[in-house]
């Protein structure tokens, strides 16, 4: 098993595998098939000098190769990241196959941008929780990724939520405010 890392490029549309030496991004598609084991609460901050603040939720997942793997989802200028909130509202994550899509949205103004949609398929003939606990001291969010832990505080995530949700959405459903608290031997929030 190796540590992967992915970039799911919402401007182009592209998945790409992040190769360490020499650096280059290897594409990958529009899609990618993956068993989630971690997901962080949306973190406001800019890990990427390039980009401006934003949302970002890290994944950490085994690859379509069971690799130990990570990636950033963002939530740029729109609310990218409410599609996945949904979904982990739908799905116990690490009990199905998960596959992260980018598909293309116009506004009305007609500026271009890829969304995340995500669909659950059953989980291939393997042991998620075997594999899970025999590579326990692999971390659970990105070490080389610098964003601020824990959130704010809840009731910050909970008042951002609330804000952006429609009159018919159940949005502020989508957090266990006891996960947010949840300390693991992988990450401790200080």
């Amino acid at each position: 098993m190796e540590i992967q890392r992915y970039r799911l490029n919402r401007s182009s549309g592209l998945i790409y595998r992040i190769i360490e030496y020499p650096f280059r991004l290897e594409e990958v598609g529009e899609a990618l098939d993956i068993i989630i084991l971690h997901a962080t609460p949306p973190v406001r901050g800019q890990p990427f000098a390039n980009m401006p603040e934003q949302d970002w939720i890290g994944l950490c997942f085994l690859d379509p190769e069971l690799n130990w793997a990570f990636t950033l989802l963002n939530s740029g200028k729109s609310q990218a990241l409410r599609s996945f909130l949904n979904y982990t509202n739908k799905h116990e994550l690490s009990s199905v196959t998960t596959r992260i899509s980018l598909i293309s949205q116009t506004s009305h103004r007609g500026t271009q941008w890829f969304s995340y949609t995500f669909e659950a398929f059953p989980l291939p003939n393997i042991n998620v929780s075997e594999i899970f606990n025999h590579h326990y001291e692999y971390p659970l969010i990105d070490p080389t990724v610098n964003l601020e832990f824990p959130p704010a505080n809840r009731d910050e995530i909970l008042s951002r939520i609330i804000s952006q949700q429609t009159p018919i959405d159940n949005t502020h459903e989508i957090f266990d405010m006891e996960d947010i608290e949840t300390r693991s031997k992988f990450l401790i929030w200080n």
